[in-house]
């Protein structure tokens, strides 16, 4: 599919297009039907302008299409650098591509808003379309506290499995990419580094669906997107070493999104 999208074809617009109708079009009113009740008439002038939207601006929607499909097949291929059993192996070097993260980003954002949108119209419960400012506070708290935990999952999850000392944990803010980040400078095998990247997407994702059944509104479907969809990165990092032997070791990048990989008995310390 990733080469459907390379040429430029006929089976490539399609393919665009049908994206475009699944993450643009259907939403826009899944939304307007069930949550807001818009009525038919309106439901159809805005699938005519989308639908416009998408013929002046094929060229954007194909390329945007393209990342998106990279970012999905990305998942699928074995990490850069991966070799096959019995061949030499060297240390390797595993960068994220920043426009396939933020492309699952979306998806991931897309995922949960219409798992929400869905469960708002199959159950006997309604979303509050209301947003007051209480809410607005409401969600800034909640994406603050959410990301201190996420990152905190982090460091607990690298001292309990990786057996990393607090010492060698840091903690800030990627300016360039907009995101908060715990680094561990030592490495730690494979498997452990598993539960590193995954622990937070795990543990933060249920407490978010939970309050989400507790209070159902605008700002807790954003919290529980936002919750799913900041394990991007994590996800992607998961999938890029999973082909690699478990009793590899691993270790963070130092600047960028992504890891070194080190061959099985090989650490930087040998």
């Amino acid at each position: 599919m990733k080469d459907v999208l390379s040429g430029g074809t006929w089976r490539g617009w399609v393919l665009a297009a049908i994206m475009y109708g699944l993450f643009s079009v259907s939403p826009a009113l899944l939304i307007l039907k069930y949550v807001i009740h818009i009525d038919l008439a309106i439901l159809m002038a805005v699938l005519f302008v989308q639908t416009v939207s998408f013929i002046v601006f094929r060229k954007k929607f194909y390329e945007t299409a393209a990342v998106m499909v990279s970012a999905v097949c990305g998942l699928l291929e074995s990490g850069p650098g991966a070799t096959e059993p019995g061949q030499e192996s060297n240390v390797t070097e595993v960068i994220l591509e920043k426009n396939e993260m933020y492309s699952l980003y979306f998806l991931m954002f897309w995922i949960s808003g219409m798992s929400a949108i869905g469960v708002d119209a199959l159950l006997p419960w309604a979303i509050e379309l209301r947003f007051p400012l209480a809410d607005i506070w409401k969600l800034i708290g909640g994406l603050i506290a959410l990301y201190v935990i996420h990152e905190a999952l982090h460091g607990l999850a690298a001292m309990a499995w990786g057996k990393i000392p607090f010492s060698s944990l840091h903690f800030g803010i990627n300016v360039r990419l907009m995101a908060f980040y715990c680094h561990a400078d030592k490495p730690m095998t494979l498997s452990a580094y598993r539960a590193f990247a995954l622990l937070p997407l795990i543990a933060t994702t249920p407490a978010a669906v939970l309050i989400l059944s507790f209070d159902p509104a605008i700002w807790s479907v954003l919290l529980l997107c936002a919750t799913f969809a900041g394990g991007a990165g994590d996800v992607m990092v998961f999938f890029k070493a999973r082909r690699y032997d478990n009793d590899a070791w691993i270790q963070d990048h130092l600047s960028e999104v992504g890891f070194t990989m080190f061959p099985a008995g090989e650490t930087p310390a040998s």
